[in-house]
């Protein structure tokens, strides 16, 4: 009689202990490193405002991911917590990748290729940064690989026609994380084609059905089925015209991002991975994924719809890590050398390059960490400490770099409607009169204000006084914080000459 196999052997054995690393090492981050960027934290606010505001409008924005506020909605409800159940959310999903991605890579290539890529996955600090921040990157690169998974098991006669299904129900989940993964649909046509022509468009079909809907929504709503890449293309020329944000239209600036988020071995390699399985036609299936999406950031950069952010480079990298490691397959399989040894003799050159990224944070990928200084932790203290349920807070955001939605969270002013974000571009904070008419119907309690903001340029207030008149309010300096770059930032008490639901004489309004 055999004996039974036992789970830790072997294969399972490895992909537990990837598991376990990956776990750790993102636990680790969340637990030691503040990392609430404005992406993440205007998130957190929208799944806030549908727990407590909920209807059934599909609450499609043009530049926003719903499903994704949708599903952060869906765990807060449970546990509301606005600053450590966000991350937690995204962590699960950023350790539960290592199934996907390995499982595609073993179908693609094989079980040795599938665990050292896997392996470097573990440890990027990219992917440890996005798995611990409540943005949708983490939920993307789970269910993008997920649908890998089961479309090239079924196309490689490795599973049943419901893989396929499967494949088509997670990539509607998919087009609704990120719309780049809309690009892909024309290649899992042709991929399919070859083997089936009419599961090929039965699997089109379905593909396009959510994607299809975002469309017709945003016709319906706004009057523009493509607001999305039409307010990215705004937004982004009117920031690199200010000079906000760096921009560099060069046809290789993405392989650059790659080079400096991911390693140069991995870029190289990867690229000569790509050419050996392109031109031997085996195992090109990644890199048509991979080369498609690369053009698509170039020429979006190029048109200025975007700028290069090694946030979106992971999506690249984990494409390319295994044409890496299958660069170095076929060399040694030419020089016939043993492989196995040589494999993990080779794994100390990537090793080295994560560690000096890791090594680095701030310097490699900056826009990943927010810049919460002590300064700024403070306020958001203050404001926990001091500031009633029933009472509305103005913070000021035209400084975005301190991230006004963060000192709401972390001031614990929940739900975001007691919480009004003054950007210059909204109508009541454009001029005097419209800000003197919002502290009256909202009887706002505190403001939050930078010396240095465009709402300061508006008010004039005098920062010298620790009580001052304006716009028939009394505003009284409770706390104040020098920051270094970002000015001054006071919070002001404020009081009205007539009390809350009163007349100017003091008498309650009749009904």
């Amino acid at each position: 009689m055999v004996a039974s196999r036992k789970w830790f052997e072997g294969e399972k054995c490895g992909l537990f202990l990837l598991v376990v690393f990956a776990a750790g090492l993102r636990l680790f981050f969340l637990l030691n490193y503040e990392n609430m960027p404005g992406n993440a934290t205007d998130s957190i606010v929208r799944a806030f405002d549908m727990i407590v505001n909920p209807n059934l409008v599909l609450n499609f924005d043009g530049n926003r991911s719903t499903l994704f506020n949708y599903a952060l909605a869906s765990f807060l409800y449970f546990w509301r917590d606005p600053i450590v159940a966000p991350r937690v959310f995204t962590l699960i999903f950023g350790v539960l990748l290592v199934f996907p991605y390995y499982g595609t890579l073993k179908t693609l290539f094989d079980a040795r290729i599938a665990f050292l890529s896997s392996l470097l996955l573990v440890f990027c600090p990219l992917h440890i940064v996005q798995s611990s921040t409540a943005t949708v990157d983490a939920l993307y690169y789970f269910f993008f690989f997920s649908v890998c998974y089961y479309f090239f098991r079924y196309r490689n006669g490795q599973g049943r026609k419901f893989d396929l299904w499967i494949a088509v129900f997670l990539f509607n989940i998919v087009s609704l994380l990120r719309f780049e993964s809309w690009l892909f649909i024309p290649l899992f046509f042709l991929l399919l084609w070859p083997k089936n022509k009419g599961t090929a468009f039965r699997f089109f079909l379905c593909s396009i059905v959510l994607p299809s809907v975002w469309l017709l929504v945003n016709r319906i709503m706004y009057q523009d089925y493509f607001l999305t890449f039409n307010m990215s293309a705004i937004t982004a020329r009117a920031e690199i015209a200010a000079g906000t944000v760096p921009y560099d239209p060069r046809v290789y600036s993405w392989l650059i991002v790659l080079w400096r988020s991911s390693g140069a071995s991995m870029v190289i390699g990867g690229l000569l991975g790509i050419l050996f399985a392109v031109f031997s036609r085996k195992r090109f299936e990644l890199a048509l994924f991979f080369l498609t999406l690369l053009t698509a950031f170039t020429v979006h950069s190029c048109a200025a719809r975007m700028w290069h952010t090694e946030r979106y480079s992971i999506t690249l990298a984990l494409m390319l890590i295994p044409y890496a490691w299958f660069f170095v397959d076929r060399v040694l399989a030419l020089l016939k050398i043993r492989r196995t040894a040589f494999f993990l003799l080779i794994l100390i050159i990537p090793a080295v390059e994560i560690w000096e990224i890791a090594r680095k944070p701030l310097v490699a990928i900056p826009h990943m960490f927010s810049l919460m200084t002590e300064d700024v932790s403070s306020l958001a203290r203050w404001l926990k400490k001091n500031v009633r349920q029933d009472e509305t807070v103005i913070i000021g955001a035209d400084r975005f770099d301190v991230y006004p939605s963060y000192l709401m969270l972390r001031g614990g002013i929940l739900p975001s409607t007691r919480c009004l974000i003054a950007w210059n571009t909204v109508p009541p904070f454009k001029n005097k009169e419209g800000f003197e008419q919002c502290l009256r119907e909202n009887r706002t309690k505190y403001l939050v204000l930078n010396s240095e903001s465009n709402l300061q340029k508006i008010l004039k207030m005098d920062l010298r006084k620790k009580e001052q008149n304006f716009g028939g309010a009394s505003f009284e300096n409770v706390f104040e914080r020098s920051m270094p770059a970002f000015g001054k930032y006071i919070i002001y008490r404020i009081s009205y000459r007539e009390p809350a639901g009163g007349n100017k004489d003091g008498q309650p309004e009749k009904v």
